[in-house]
């Protein structure tokens, strides 16, 4: 039962994740025609997510 709740708990996050990664990606394209700095800043925000979710998965 944990096990299964641990799962779904992790499978609605990234879910989430995914929408909000939709979302900056869009905000990303948006800046990246107006200024430089704050699409790398995006960038870099994309990338400490994924590190997140990735030390997440293997912390199950």
């Amino acid at each position: 039962m944990k096990i299964y709740q641990k799962r779904k708990a992790l499978s609605e996050r990234l879910k989430f994740t995914a929408f909000k990664h939709r979302w900056l990606i869009l905000i990303k394209g948006r800046l990246s025609n107006t200024s430089k700095p704050a699409s790398v800043f995006l960038e870099g925000l994309n990338i400490s997510k994924s590190f997140y979710l990735l030390d997440h998965m293997w912390s199950l």
